[in-house]
C-alpha cells in the first residue's frame, strides 16, 4: 500500500515538472521568436548606448554628419566596462544602474568594434521573461495549496501577450518583474505566518529587504510595488483583526514585517540619492497632463483597461488591413464583456468562498487594487499620466496573472468534482455526461489558454504591440521618392530625438546590407543626417535659430540634394529648395512626420 502511494506521488511529481518545462518551452519560443527583426525605438537606443558605456553627447549637432558618426555610440567598445556604463547612465539618464550593469556584461557577446547586435541585447530581457514563468509557478505554490493553480498561472505567464511584449524590448522591465514576483513571495509568506499567529522568520525579513533594495536598483517604479504591498498588508491585518488577542500580540508577531519595511527604507536611500542626482524632468515631459481636458480625464481609465486586457488577450489589431483590424477589435470587445469577464468574476467569487484559496485571493487582490489606485492617484492628483506607458504596469503584472490563474481554477476544478458523480453512471451515460461537463467547464479554460497563446503569437509576429516608431515604414518611402543624395534633418532637444533619427539610420543600414548581399554591385548611398539643436521656446516669431542653422547647412551643398525634414519642430526657410509631394501608399508612419524638399 505504501509503495502504491509512493509511486503515485512520484508520478504526480514528475508530471508537474514535465508540465512546468512545457510552459517554459512555450514561453521561450514566444519570447525569442523574431526577437531581432523589429526595429529598435528611442528607449531601446538609450539602453544600448548606456549599457555599452557610450554617450549620446558624442553625436555632433548643428552639422551634417554621416551614418557612421550618428551610430558611433552603438559600437561595442571592449574598453568600456560596468563603471563606464554606470557613469554614462548617471550623467545622461534617470534610471537606476543594476540592469544596465548586467547588460554591459551581456553586450560582450557582440563583436568588438562593430554595431551592437540588437538580437543579443534583447535576448537578456527575453531570458528574464522566461525565468518569470518558473518564478510565478513557485509564487503560486506558496500562495495556494492546489498545484493546478500554479500550472494555470505559469501557462498564462508563458503566453501572455504583455509578457511577450516587455520580453522583446531591450529594456529592464522583465528584470523588474522578477523582483516583483520575489517580493510578492515574501509578502505571501509573511502574511500566512501573521494570520496563523506565527512569528515571521528573520530569514524571510532579511531576504525581503535584499529583494526590495535590488528591485529599486532595477527600476524606481518598483517603489509603487512596495507601497501597494504595505496597503495590502494593512487590509489583511484589518480583515483578520480577530486573529490577534491584543495589539501587543500583533506587534510581536509582525515585527519581522516592521524590520523589512525599515530595512528596505534604509537600503533604498542610496537609490533615492542617485535619483535626485540624475533626475531629468525633460525625459518625463511626455507623461505630464498640461491642458486637463475631458479627454485627459478619460485617458487613464481607457489606457489602464487596455493594458489589463493585453495581459491575457490581444488579437491582430495592428495588421495591415483596416477591415480585419476593425473585425478583431469588435470581436475582442464582445468576447471580453460577454464571456471573459463573467468567467473570471465567477471563478474569483467562488475562490473567495473556498478556504484553500480565500487568503491568497484576498491578499493578491488587495495588492492589485492598491497598485491600480496608486496609478490613478499619480495620474489624476499629480497630473502625470503614467498609464500612458503600458510597460509601467510591470508593477502589478504578475499579480494579475496570478489572480487570473486562480479564477480559472474554479472552472477546471468543477469538472473534476462533477466527474466523481459521473463514475456512478453507466458507460454510455458517463461518456455523454463527460462531454457535457467538458463543454460547460474545462472547455472555457482551454479556450482562454488557446486565445492567450494566439495573442502571444500576435505580439511575436508584430501584429500587435508594435514599436512606437516605425522607421521600417519610413525608409522605403524615402528610397522610393528620392534619386538625389539625401539629408535627413530634425530638431534636437534631448536624447529622445537622437534615438528617433538613430532608428532611421539603423534601419537604413539594414536595408543597405541586404542590398549588398543580394547585389554586390549596388551603388545605393547612405543618407547624411543633421540634428539641429533647439531648446524649448527658442523659436520666437521669425527669429528661429534652428531654421537659420538648417538654411546654413543646406547652402553648403554645391550639388542637388533632397532634404527630408523628419519631426522638424521649427519654421522652414530653405532658399533654392522646393517642397515636393511625397508619393506613398502608407497613411501614416508611427512616430515620424516628414516633408521633402528638393534643393538645387
Amino acid at each position: 500500500m505504501i509503495n502504491i502511494h509512493l509511486a503515485n506521488f512520484q508520478k504526480s511529481k514528475y508530471r508537474d515538472v514535465i508540465l512546468l518545462f512545457v510552459w517554459i518551452a512555450i514561453g521561450t519560443v514566444l519570447r525569442f521568436l523574431n526577437i531581432g527583426e523589429k526595429p529598435p525605438w528611442t528607449d531601446e537606443f538609450a539602453t544600448l548606448v548606456f549599457s555599452l558605456g557610450n554617450t549620446f553627447q558624442s553625436v555632433p549637432l548643428d552639422q551634417v554628419i554621416s551614418s557612421n558618426e550618428l551610430l558611433q555610440p552603438l559600437v561595442v567598445n571592449p574598453q568600456h566596462g560596468v563603471p563606464e556604463a554606470i557613469e554614462s547612465l548617471i550623467n545622461e539618464d534617470h534610471h537606476p544602474p543594476i540592469f544596465f550593469a548586467l547588460a554591459n556584461l551581456w553586450s560582450q557577446l557582440s563583436p568588438a568594434g562593430k554595431l551592437v547586435d540588437l538580437g543579443v541585447m534583447r535576448s537578456l530581457p527575453a531570458l528574464f521573461g522566461v525565468l518569470g514563468i518558473p518564478a510565478i509557478y513557485f509564487l503560486v505554490r506558496l500562495a495556494f495549496p492546489p498545484v493546478i493553480i500554479a500550472h494555470l498561472t505559469a501557462c498564462l505567464m508563458a503566453v501572455s501577450p504583455y509578457g511577450v511584449f516587455i520580453s522583446q524590448e531591450a529594456r529592464h522591465y522583465t528584470a523588474a518583474v522578477l523582483f516583483v514576483i520575489a517580493s510578492l513571495s515574501c509578502l505571501v509568506s509573511a502574511s500566512k505566518n501573521l494570520i496563523q499567529q506565527q512569528r515571521i522568520p528573520w530569514l524571510v525579513s532579511i531576504l525581503w529587504i535584499v529583494i526590495n533594495v535590488l528591485g529599486m536598483g532595477v527600476h524606481y517604479f518598483f517603489a509603487l510595488t512596495l507601497i501597494a504591498e504595505i496597503i495590502a498588508l494593512i487590509y489583511i491585518i484589518w480583515r483578520y483583526k480577530n486573529n490577534w488577542s491584543s495589539i501587543n500580540n500583533l506587534i510581536f508577531q509582525g515585527r519581522g514585517i516592521l524590520l523589512a519595511i525599515l530595512g528596505t527604507g534604509a537600503g533604498s536611500l542610496v537609490w533615492v540619492q542617485l535619483w535626485l542626482y540624475s533626475r531629468d524632468d525633460q525625459m518625463t515631459e511626455w507623461i505630464k497632463n498640461s491642458d486637463r481636458t475631458f479627454l485627459d480625464f478619460l485617458n487613464p481609465i481607457a489606457q489602464s483597461m487596455a493594458t489589463w486586457t493585453t495581459m491575457l488577450y490581444l488579437l491582430p489589431i495592428e495588421g495591415p488591413n483596416l477591415i480585419v483590424m476593425v473585425i478583431f477589435i469588435i470581436f475582442m470587445v464582445f468576447s471580453i464583456l460577454a464571456w471573459m469577464l463573467p468567467l473570471f468574476y465567477q471563478g474569483i467569487k467562488q475562490g473567495l468562498q473556498e478556504p484553500v484559496t480565500k487568503l491568497g485571493i484576498e491578499l493578491i487582490g488587495s495588492f492589485i487594487v492598491a497598485a491600480v489606485g496608486i496609478f490613478f492617484a499619480i495620474s489624476y492628483l499629480l497630473g502625470m499620466d503614467i498609464t500612458r506607458g503600458a510597460r509601467y504596469n510591470f508593477v502589478y503584472f504578475p499579480a494579475v496573472i496570478l489572480i487570473a490563474g486562480a479564477g480559472l481554477y474554479y472552472h477546471w476544478q468543477q469538472s473534476t468534482l462533477t466527474n466523481l458523480d459521473i463514475l456512478q453512471s453507466s458507460k454510455i451515460q458517463q461518456f455523454k455526461q463527460r462531454i457535457k461537463v467538458f463543454s460547460q467547464q474545462r472547455n472555457g479554460v482551454i479556450l482562454v489558454l488557446f486565445l492567450s497563446l494566439c495573442s502571444g503569437l500576435t505580439v511575436a509576429t508584430n501584429l500587435a504591440y508594435q514599436k512606437y516608431y516605425r522607421p521600417d515604414f519610413l525608409v522605403p518611402i524615402i528610397q522610393a521618392n528620392s534619386q538625389a543624395p539625401i539629408v535627413i534633418a530634425t530638431t534636437h532637444n534631448t536624447l529622445v530625438q537622437t534615438g528617433e533619427i538613430m532608428g532611421i539610420a539603423w534601419e537604413w543600414q539594414r536595408h543597405h546590407q541586404a542590398a549588398k548581399s543580394t547585389s554586390p554591385n549596388s551603388t545605393q548611398d547612405l543618407p547624411q543626417y543633421l540634428l539641429v539643436h533647439q531648446q524649448e521656446r527658442e523659436c520666437l516669431g521669425d527669429n528661429c535659430i534652428a531654421s537659420k542653422v538648417l538654411q546654413q547647412q543646406v547652402e553648403k551643398f554645391t550639388t542637388p540634394v533632397d532634404v527630408w525634414l523628419v519631426n522638424f519642430q521649427a519654421p522652414v526657410q530653405l532658399d533654392r529648395c522646393v517642397r515636393q509631394e511625397v508619393k506613398t501608399n502608407v497613411a501614416w508612419v508611427n512616430g515620424y512626420s516628414y516633408q521633402l524638399y528638393s534643393c538645387n
